[in-house]
């Protein structure tokens, strides 16, 4: 029977990092971090949102109402108002289109380099 030399102990194995994508959201004093994007850019007009809001003096919520919960008076929070949703709206829109935007800067700038790198090439290969 031949024995294997152990290199890793299973502790070492069972606690590992890994290396995977976060996303973190930071605007108006408040900062997460989120593992989708979805998530964060969601989280990120909300932010954004809520702070004009909040600046603006315009309400984000309806009327809190009066509930009993087990045999205590407290406060239930209202809905979001149309107003909010509306402006998260265009406030998620106006975010999409802006990423749009700024991916197609990115490859317009990325072919650039590519086709400055050519004309660099060709100028070094110049026969006279």
């Amino acid at each position: 029977m031949k024995l294997v030399p152990k290199t890793h102990r299973a502790i070492d194995e069972s606690f590992k990092t890994v290396q995977s994508p976060v996303y973190v959201v930071t605007r108006h004093g408040r900062r997460r971090r989120f593992l989708s994007q979805s998530a964060a850019m969601n989280n990120l007009v909300h932010f954004m949102v809520t702070g004009t809001f909040d600046k603006a003096c315009i309400p984000t919520h309806e009327p809190s109402t009066p509930v009993i919960v087990n045999g205590h008076k407290a406060e239930k929070r209202g809905e979001l108002t149309n107003q909010y949703w509306k402006a998260y709206n265009r406030t998620y829109n106006r975010l999409l289109k802006l990423r749009s935007r700024l991916r197609e800067i990115s490859k317009w700038k990325a072919k650039h380099e590519e086709i400055k790198k050519q004309y660099a090439e060709l100028l070094s290969n110049k026969p006279f």
